[in-house]
């Protein structure tokens, strides 16, 4: 795999001694090679202006002070005086200006203030010393300067030796951050390392949409708030054993890493939906918390260890770098989403059901608690509604007893009266009889009288 460029130190200032201070900094550091800065370098000048000095021999005069008029390489050609005004003075007959280097020129090879020039007069030309007829300057310019909001600025190329860009990406910050810039001098990190950090956000909150998601439609499936929030606290966990893998197997944290616990979130999350459905019927056929727990992992035990074992085996090859050119992007990949498998599949057997027994045992004690206060309290609204037909009942019998001794009185009073009026009809009959008497009687008693 080729190395990837970490990226460019972008360096803005005015002076040119900061931006090559900038570029030295990743200098020493062991992750890195080739190191490339945008400055060319600075190639020696000579710069030649009138001043004020004596003319040469085609005439003596003033020259013009101070204006710069030859620039060259440090290869200077020789240069041609011409005749007439080139910005110096007038002296004697003629006028003699400064020549301009002509970097094409077969005479005049020497550097410096020795340089000669052949004047241009067509009678009779001679050749004089750049020195007589210029101020003579030697200096270092930059070929070209690039500039970014109005200050110079530099790119500086890093290219690592190994593939651990945030390992390289850190310590080129640190180096940065222990220059003391000037003010006005300001370095940015750009390149591959700007857009992994920019990937890495992006990829962070597609991991937070991600577990949004889930967690919607879990709760539209167990149509509860929380059985959901205990399936998704074995994501944190999955993550964990995916970044021991990484630190165990040496890969660095990347994009690929990234996607692979992007992964690991619905792969997580499939195997504790399977054991808590199952948990669920059989709470839902009357079993207990505990025994559904205990039945629901014994039967879904060996699907779960499957699953995650063909998974494992069949990233083991690209965990290995034997699967050809993308390795870079497959290797950390597969080696999250093992390490992930590894943990979340412990937890999923482990952890869930614990979980899932203290929420739902707490939940079960709770409305175990509720029931039995109902039925103490229907079993005292049962006891004094017993007491009350009691009391009913006996004032029942009460007012019923009273009714038959009143109706018994009643009756006796009037058997009483009756038997008192029989005795008085019988009386009075008899002795109505007995004042009357009848045929036989009287003559019963004529018969004993005259007897």
């Amino acid at each position: 795999m080729a190395p990837a460029v970490v990226g460019s130190i972008e360096t803005t200032g005015d002076d040119e001694d900061v931006v090559l201070k900038v570029a030295d900094a990743p200098v020493g550091l062991q992750e890195l090679r080739d190191l490339k800065i945008t400055v060319p370098a600075s190639a020696q000048t000579r710069q030649s202006g009138t001043g004020p000095t004596t003319a040469g021999p085609s005439g003596a005069g003033q020259a013009g002070a101070g204006q710069p008029d030859q620039t060259g390489t440090d290869q200077t050609g020789t240069g041609q005086a011409g005749a007439g005004q080139a910005g110096g003075g007038q002296a004697g007959g003629g006028q003699t200006g400064a020549g301009r280097a002509d970097p094409g020129g077969a005479a005049g090879q020497t550097a410096g203030t020795g340089s000669v020039v052949t004047t241009q007069d067509p009678v009779q030309p001679e050749k004089i010393k750049l020195s007589q007829v210029a101020d003579v300057t030697e200096s270092k310019v930059a070929p070209s300067i690039s500039r970014r909001d109005g200050q110079r600025s530099a790119t500086v190329s890093l290219t690592p030796i190994g593939d651990n860009l945030s390992a390289v990406n850190s310590d080129v910050t640190k180096a940065l951050d222990g220059l003391d810039l000037p003010a006005g001098a300001s370095t940015q990190l750009g390149g591959v390392s700007s857009d992994q950090a920019d990937a890495f956000s992006q990829l962070g909150l597609a991991l937070l949409v991600a577990i949004a998601i889930v967690y919607v439609v879990m709760v539209a499936t167990f149509k509860s708030l929380v059985q959901p929030l205990i399936l998704l606290v074995s994501i944190p966990f999955a993550a964990v054993g995916a970044l021991l893998a990484l630190v165990i197997t040496d890969t660095p944290l990347g994009v690929p890493s990234l996607i692979g616990l992007l992964m690991l979130v619905g792969i997580v999350v499939t195997n504790a939906i399977v054991l808590i459905d199952l948990v669920n019927h059989y709470r839902a056929a009357g079993e207990s918390v505990n025994e559904a727990l205990i039945n629901g992992a014994r039967r879904r035990l060996r699907p779960i260890l499957m699953t995650a074992i063909a998974t494992i085996f069949a990233l083991v090859p690209m965990a290995l770098g034997v699967t050809g050119g993308g390795v870079f992007i497959s290797q950390p990949l597969a080696i999250v989403v093992i390490g992930g498998l590894v943990s979340s599949t412990v937890l999923t057997l482990i952890l869930v059901p614990v979980l899932y027994r203290l929420v739902e045992g707490r939940r079960e004690r709770k409305q175990l608690r509720l029931e039995a206060e109902r039925e103490a309290r229907e079993a005292q609204l049962a006891a004094r509604r017993a007491e009350i037909d009691r009391a009913e009942a006996e004032a029942q019998a009460a007012r019923e007893a009273e009714e038959a001794a009143a109706r018994e009185a009643a009756l006796q009073a009037s058997v009483a009266r009756a038997e008192a009026e029989a005795r008085a009809e019988a009386e009075a009959r008899t002795k109505a009889q007995a004042d009357t008497g009848g045929p036989l009687q009287r003559l019963a008693r004529r018969f004993r009288r005259s007897g």
